[in-house]
């Protein structure tokens, strides 16, 4: 287990990611365009899926 106390885990980890995001764009940017584009995405259609969802038990 990680040596950290529980409230500081999570934006540690965050952070880390940030960090390797910030790294991965520096290097192959026009691949973080993709990668950050196909993310957008896929969390607009996950949106869009879960409002069609509760719109329809309601």
């Amino acid at each position: 287990m990680i040596p950290t106390q529980p409230r500081r885990l999570f934006p540690l980890l965050l952070l880390a990611l940030v960090a390797l995001y910030v790294l991965f764009v520096i290097k192959e940017p026009t691949k973080a365009a993709h990668l950050t584009t196909n993310v957008v995405s896929g969390i607009a259609a996950a949106a869009e899926s879960l409002t069609a969802f509760l719109g329809a038990l309601g």
